[in-house]
């Protein structure tokens, strides 16, 4: 009977107005599924992002959890249980997208999406080290990871005849960097 009220019993019944992202998205979870419910949390609610929910439209499946729907123009949506949250396509990839506000105005940068879109459970440092890998020169720009003034900037375009360099991930830029200096 003690066994059956403790599993009954949810996390926010335990911990009452906590500041943490992670606990406040886990507060409805009961005790019992715990380790389950964290390695299902995705990484975007454990760096405290957020998520667009998309209400009130007509889903049409696409893929797995996966959906469309038309506002104005073709929209998609992932299911995280029994609601739906914004999407975008990379690729023939779909991704949740993430932003730094509750009111889901400003995007996270490339990175924390890229991170952000794993789960706890699948999250670790091979993964890390993948999402890095694969980023563009101009991802690793855009979240401040590198940074080269105007001047570089132009060199570079000389260098490479045009901005291509900047769609390269940064082990094939630095290869190709290397290839273009004098022996």
């Amino acid at each position: 009977a003690f066994n059956d009220t403790i599993n009954q019993i949810t996390l926010g019944e335990v911990l009452s107005n906590t500041d943490s992202a992670m606990l406040s998205a886990l507060q409805d979870t009961k005790l019992s599924d715990i380790g389950t419910a964290i390695d299902n949390l995705y990484m975007g609610t454990a760096l405290g992002l957020y998520r667009l929910e998309i209400t009130g439209k007509d889903m049409t499946p696409v893929s797995g959890d996966v959906y469309s729907y038309n506002d104005g123009s073709v929209k998609y949506a992932i299911k995280d249980g029994t609601k739906y949250y914004s999407a975008q396509q990379n690729g023939g990839e779909y991704s949740l997208v993430w932003y730094t506000d509750a009111d889901c105005q400003t995007p996270a940068n490339s990175l924390n999406q890229k991170i952000a879109n794993n789960k706890l459970g699948n999250l670790n440092s091979k993964t890390i080290e993948n999402i890095v890998k694969a980023m563009t020169v101009q991802e690793m720009m855009d979240c401040e990871v590198l940074s080269f003034d105007d001047n570089t900037q132009s060199k570079l375009n000389s260098l490479f005849g045009g901005d291509s360099w900047k769609t390269l991930a940064i082990g094939e830029f630095i290869n190709q960097l290397i290839g273009k200096l004098p022996s």
